[in-house]
């Protein structure tokens, strides 16, 4: 409909985390539009708590097509509670989500975090053949797991690829 390539981005990682939006004529110079949603800049939707952060975003254009208007565009992030004034850090690190009928203006979600367990590297997607939507994320395992704890591993024990499955991009099976 705009005729351009759009992108949506994490901006200024940390406690000031937000996801930002760009455009482009040709999908190598991108532009960053003045929104005046957030400030004045390109940023679209607050997505951390001060000392803990949030990123790791993926999102889904439906098309305009799509039947709910208001839920044309789904953006998911790893990130602890919520979007904006309406972050719960006590809800730890996990999967949140948000709605937008033109992927500027995202109302947020008051049910993140949506799947919690979730690291901080998010993909979703649809899955045209069975109707769902889906997702892979970072999980960490623990000792229980079997897996030793290498040199550099800090805290964790190994790094896996988990995935779960969604009907409504809202409620989330356990994840595998």
């Amino acid at each position: 409909q705009t005729h351009k390539f759009r992108m949506w981005y994490d901006k200024n990682i940390g406690d000031d985390g937000s996801i930002a939006y760009a455009e482009s004529n040709d999908g190598i110079r991108w532009e960053t539009p003045k929104l005046g949603i957030l400030g004045d800049d390109n940023r679209v939707l607050k997505i951390s708590v001060p000392g803990r952060g949030g990123y790791g975003i993926s999102l889904i254009d439906e098309g305009p097509a799509f039947a709910d208007k208001t839920r044309r565009f789904k953006i998911a992030w790893w990130g602890v509670g919520g979007a904006g004034d309406e972050a719960k850090p006590d809800r730890g690190a996990s999967l949140c989500v948000a709605f937008s009928p033109d992927g500027l203006h995202w109302p947020p979600w008051p049910n993140n975090p949506v799947l919690p367990g979730v690291d901080d590297i998010v993909d979703v997607y649809w899955d045209p053949i069975r109707s769902r939507y889906g997702t892979f994320f970072k999980t960490s395992s623990d000792q229980t797991d079997g897996y030793t704890r290498g040199s550099r591993a800090g805290g964790h024990v190994r790094r896996l690829v988990s995935a779960s499955i969604s009907d409504d991009f809202t409620h989330w099976q356990r994840p595998w």
